[in-house]
């Protein structure tokens, strides 16, 4: 079995899919408790919390876990439910969303326990608010070459290319230095002769 990748924001999904809840609930509940006090902060606290969960909803509710290995796209929510897709059922990779709140929209051919939309928080930084995010192109790349029937690159074989590259560019680097450090010298004993 091929090499799993995680390909969607751990820290963002995980723990804000418990944390943002608890908050909104103790905020609500927090309102709930100065109502026998004070009817502004009662207020306050009802209006804040009830906010808090409907963009806790509407930004993360339905977020799933992705999860990359072979031609195969793993896909599951934070309850434990699972399922898997082959990569040729994507039919499409969108962003969706606001500048730093984009989250990568997969659309299926086939019917999931989650739907045919699946929308996730990719990991890693983006280029700018503007660009495509890598993991976008990555994903658009992949489903592309699974539906022609391209065998998929893994990062672990791209990391290997790419550092046998750097190991022979740091060889020439070395070698080029020889050259020079030996055509100093000559030159040195050439002006030393004189």
């Amino acid at each position: 079995m091929a090499d799993r990748y995680e390909l969607s924001a751990e820290l963002m999904t995980r723990i804000g899919w418990y944390y943002d809840p608890v908050i909104a609930t103790g905020l609500v509940t927090f309102g709930i408790l100065a109502m026998f006090f004070d009817a502004g902060a009662a207020f306050c606290f009802l209006f804040f919390g009830a906010l808090y969960l409907l963009l806790w909803w509407w930004l993360r509710g339905g977020l799933k876990r992705i999860e990359i290995a072979g031609n195969a796209l793993y896909i599951s929510d934070f309850l434990g439910r699972r399922d898997a897709v082959h990569l040729a059922n994507v039919t499409d990779v969108a962003e969706t969303g606001l500048l730093a709140l984009k989250k990568i929209k997969l659309t299926l051919d086939a019917d999931t326990r989650f739907g045919r939309i699946v929308e996730f928080l990719p990991t890693g930084w983006r280029n700018g608010p503007w660009r495509p995010h890598p993991i976008a192109t990555y994903l658009q790349e992949r489903v592309a070459a699974a539906r022609v029937g391209i065998p998929p690159r893994l990062p672990a074989q791209e990391y290997a290319e790419s550092a046998q590259k750097y190991a022979e560019s740091v060889q020439k680097y070395a070698e080029l230095q020889a050259d020079m450090r030996r055509l100093r010298e000559t030159e040195d004993k050439a002006h030393s002769r004189r």
